[in-house]
């Protein structure tokens, strides 16, 4: 601009922006408005049911023991034979479970798994269905019933360890007794699989170590952390197994 005009005579003024209105109105003379950006984010918000599930089914108010009609009902989708007399369907003699009713063959295990004799493992449970029930792959749904057991969680396969006869022990002071053991939480997405547990007896202070095995070498840095923290316990409680 001022290679343009330096062959003519001028004089440069300097108006306060203030004062200058003129100028800033020719400035934006005609220029095109500017619709205002809104920005947008959607949020979604989800609220947890609070339902609760009770830890034995049969204190459940909606559980009904197996009957009769039931099979019928169960029945009726799948079949492809004829029914006796009554409607049902038996093979051998048996009433026949289709392998799809689901519902049906849950109760139908809680029944052959659970009763005066315990929690009874996979053969005993096979065994009583059978005498009663045709059921196809039997073992594997079993099997599969045994794997989602809660109060059967506990014992990893089919080994229990027995516990000696003989006097309890009773803490009366923190850190006197403390008991030790070791829970396989089963495959996970990590290389963690197990975790240390050590329990005062008299406070019932828990801690919980999550290991990758439970090796010697795990388990006594789960000890030297515990003596570093409470001191030295008077007795161990543990099975005495391998890893301790």
């Amino acid at each position: 601009m001022v290679l343009k005009i330096i062959a003519s005579r001028y004089s440069i003024e300097h108006i306060k922006g203030e004062d200058n209105a003129w100028a800033d109105i020719v400035s934006r003379w005609g220029q095109q408005a500017v619709d205002p950006h809104i920005a947008m984010k959607r949020v979604t918000t989800c609220a947890a049911a609070d339902v609760s599930s009770p830890l034995r089914s049969l204190e459940d108010d909606q559980f009904v023991w197996s009957s009769v009609a039931d099979f019928r009902d169960e029945q009726f989708p799948f079949r492809t034979s004829s029914a006796d007399i009554d409607g049902l369907v038996r093979v051998e003699g048996l009433l026949w479970a289709p392998r799809k009713a689901n519902a049906l063959l849950k109760r139908l295990m809680v029944v052959a798994h659970c009763g005066a004799q315990g929690y009874r493992r996979i053969n005993t449970m096979v065994t009583a269905s059978q005498e009663h029930f045709a059921v196809s792959w039997l073992r594997l749904v079993a099997g599969q019933f045994l794997r989602d057991c809660l109060l059967c969680s506990h014992v990893k396969g089919s080994k229990i360890i027995q516990r000696p006869c003989g006097e309890p022990s009773t803490a009366t002071r923190r850190n006197e007794y403390v008991h030790f053991d070791s829970l396989w939480l089963g495959e996970s997405c990590g290389t963690t699989k197990y975790v240390h547990v050590l329990k005062d007896e008299l406070t019932h202070y828990c801690d919980l170590i999550a290991v990758d095995s439970a090796a010697s070498i795990t388990a006594n840095e789960a000890v030297l952390d515990w003596h570093k923290r409470f001191g030295l316990p008077e007795m161990w409680v543990f099975d005495s197994g391998t890893h301790f």
